[in-house]
């Protein structure tokens, strides 16, 4: 089996143009293809803040339940004092969306695909609280102006949720008007909450004093950006075609509209003061003077995230790429560039701007562009899984670990790269590894011993894929060349392929051996006869090719493309096989993985794009979803076909019994050392290492965190490595 990375690089531009980062508040970063901002609280103000106290609803779950359909732990047992509890890893498992800063800029709040709120000590990166409830990825957090509470918006279970910052207690729940949540921002007395979302771009407001919510608008198109004025009365709205909107709270009328309909508008900003509006757009960006709408300055860059500083006076604007310049409110001079390696932006005190990515939280010096700290808070690769195989973790960077796939123990480091490893694939008797990297080489690696046995250096471009025959005599390895090279399991050069028009990203052999199918952005997949190392067939499905995968006699060939297609060809004459399309779309990204099921019935599809894995029955054509909202990086079957495999986006491999779809259990990478995980929280570790996963324990007054030895201590649970089995 060979697992390929993403071209991450390409991934994080698309982020980039997707997203905008907050002005004092929480944002979400997306990856959807249209590209759209992120919404923020009040831009701040000097506006009074009072505390308010909301008392929390009735739970919402019962003694037994897991606390939520994201939650590791999905069988939970009854404990007394407990009504329901999970195990949570320290770090985010996939990719963060949003970053809320508590007032005092002391703690940060971050929130991602897994589902999860996680709550750090700003300045050292210490993990305060993890707090989980959401049933599907949190695009947007915001913490209220008096730092007691905290709001989340969910994506798949289109909820708003509000919880006690201090307890993690859940407090209340409001469903969304009309599909999922974008955004969540607190006005900047705090008194109102608002939200955005769904494909018709609605906007909702709840007053907090009064407990009444309504609907302010609907744009008739999804919001990008939306950001509320200090003084809680209007809110700058961009949509994803469309001039700027400027909308009264109260009346629900839009006031004024600002720059070119025609434009993308990416971000929106008031300045503290509410006195300046800042509109980020493709191409030029402009400042304008509120009221009025008379443009104060326009900024020559495109700007797809921006932060005002405290004092209002200086704009930071950021491109693509973390390039970052800071601009004078009032000033024409040229601008100060600086680098902010992140997708939002918070600039809570006059000296320090903090910038939140993909995985990190970095805080920098706005004049000197000195950086004070950068920690990571999230991991997005899942470990590798293969069954009979050791387990890998370490994919798209220089170096690979293997642990043992029953205990977890550590087995070897494989040190030897010198660039991210993009593929790795094991021989048929699982004692020769291969691995493919953007160092242009090859190296094949003893198992038993981790030693390098040799690195293959002919490519002159960096490699995506690699792939072994069935019988383990012949490696095939591809990349940015573009060439095809063959090589005994020695290493010797053994020939290459030449007729791929662009990049080989990916490779599969037929189960006989006797073909070798490649295959690439440029949209064919080239058909090679092995023994006459000769081009048999070219198919052309169109579109990029993400993954191929034979069928287990060998004779039809499916391909997953980057616009959401499976598409079957039978090998023999290269002719489509009739009523075995599956389209898959739902948004770019498209479909990452096949697998099919040994009596080739059944098909494993992991779409990028759908944010699932879904079970495709060939036979009857119809579809079954496991798992809830995430995307899928590889899907495979057990030796013995009885359970399905997927590593997802969330850093997880997850095994899914065949029989009845229910998840068994699941394997994550918890800093230094791997964890096996079955559905009713017993788990296995290498005993050399401690857990540093947290049990997360939701009570009837609080949601609290407990470590391994504290769960043990407070409610006499005990672990049973034994029972750590995913086959039922």
């Amino acid at each position: 089996m060979t697992v390929r990375s993403q071209n991450w690089a390409c991934i994080f531009a698309v982020a980039w143009l997707c997203s905008v980062g907050p002005a004092g508040g929480a944002e979400s970063n997306r990856s959807d293809s249209k590209a759209k901002s992120e919404s923020t609280s009040a831009a701040g103000s000097n506006a009074k803040t009072e505390p308010v106290k909301i008392e929390p609803e009735p739970l919402r779950i019962s003694p037994g339940e897991p606390l939520s359909r994201m939650a590791l732990v999905t069988e939970p047992a009854k404990l007394t004092g407990a009504v329901s509890w999970t195990v949570e890893t320290h770090q985010h498992r996939g990719r963060l969306t949003s970053m809320a800063l508590s007032p005092d800029a002391k703690l940060a709040a971050t929130a991602g695909v897994d589902g999860s709120i996680h709550i750090w000590e700003l300045a050292t990166g210490k993990l305060v609280r993890v707090i989980v409830g959401h049933n599907s990825h949190i695009m947007s957090v915001s913490w209220s102006p008096d730092g007691n509470t905290i709001a989340s918006g969910g994506r798949g279970d289109s909820r708003i949720r509000l919880w006690d910052a201090h307890s993690g207690m859940p407090l209340r729940v409001f469903s969304a008007p009309n599909g999922r949540v974008d955004f969540v921002a607190w006005s900047a007395d705090g008194t109102q909450l608002l939200a955005a979302g769904g494909e018709s771009g609605w906007i909702w407001v709840w007053n907090v004093r009064s407990n009444e919510q309504r609907i302010v608008t609907e744009t008739g198109q999804e919001v990008r950006s939306i950001h509320w004025s200090p003084s809680g009365e209007q809110v700058a709205v961009s949509i994803m075609e469309g001039a700027v909107s400027i909308v009264d709270v109260r009346s629900a009328k839009v006031v004024q509209t600002l720059d070119d309909p025609a434009k993308a508008h990416y971000c929106v900003r008031w300045s503290p003061d509410g006195k300046k509006l800042f509109v980020g757009s493709a191409g030029q960006s402009i400042i304008y003077d509120m009221p009025g709408g008379n443009v104060a300055e326009t900024i020559a860059s495109a700007s797809f995230t921006a932060v005002w500083s405290p004092d209002g006076k200086v704009l930071c604007a950021a491109s693509a790429g973390g390039k970052a310049r800071l601009w004078g409110a009032t000033r024409r001079k040229r601008p100060k560039a600086i680098l902010l390696g992140g997708s939002e932006l918070h600039w809570p005190t006059a000296d320090q701007i903090v910038a939140l990515d993909d995985t990190t939280i970095t805080a920098s010096q706005p004049d000197s562009g000195k950086q004070d700290y950068e920690y990571v808070v999230a991991r997005t690769r899942p470990p590798l899984w293969t069954a009979g195989r050791p387990i890998i973790t370490g994919l798209g960077s220089p170096k690979l670990v293997l642990w043992d796939n029953v205990t977890g123990q550590l087995l070897h480091t494989l040190t030897g790269h010198t660039g991210n490893i993009a593929a790795a694939a094991w021989n048929r008797d699982g004692k020769l590894l291969a691995t493919a990297a953007a160092d242009k080489n090859v190296c094949l690696w003893d198992v038993a011993s981790g030693k390098l046995l040799t690195t293959l250096k002919d490519h002159t471009g960096p490699l995506e894929a690699v792939a072994w025959s069935p019988d383990g005599k012949t490696l095939a390895s591809g990349g940015y060349d573009p060439l095809i090279r063959l090589w005994q399991s020695s290493g010797k050069p053994i020939g290459e392929l030449k007729g791929q028009a662009g990049a080989v990203t990916q490779l599969a052999w037929s189960p006989r051996g006797n073909l070798l199918a490649s295959g690439g952005p440029d949209g064919s997949i080239c058909l090679w006869r092995k023994d006459r190392k000769q081009l048999q067939t070219v198919l052309k499905p169109g579109t990029a090719i993400q993954t191929l995968a034979f069928s287990p006699d060998g004779s039809a060939i499916a391909a997953g493309t980057s616009e959401g297609f499976v598409q079957l060809w039978q090998t023999a004459n290269g002719r489509p096989l009739p009523k075995t399309v599956l389209d898959q779309r739902r948004r770019a990204g498209g479909v990452n993985s096949l697998a099919w099921s040994l009596d080739g019935t059944r098909m494993l599809v992991a779409c990028q794009g759908r944010r699932s894995i879904d079970l495709w029955n060939l036979q009857t054509s119809a579809t079954q979803r496991l798992g809830t909202d995430v995307r899928g990086d590889y899907v495979a079957w057990s030796a013995g076909g009885s359970l399905m495999v997927s590593g997802t986006r969330d850093s997880m491999v997850q095994f899914w019994d065949s029989r009845d779809s229910q998840l068994r259990g699941l394997i994550f990478d918890e800093l230094d050392h791997i964890v096996l995980l079955s559905s009713n929280g017993n788990y296995r570790i290498d005993p050399a290492f401690q857990p540093q996963f947290l049990f997360v324990l939701q009570t009837e007054t609080e949601q609290t965190n407990l470590t391994v030895s504290q769960f043990e201590a407070k409610y006499g649970w005990k672990n049973t490595p034994g029972q750590v089995t995913f086959a039922k």
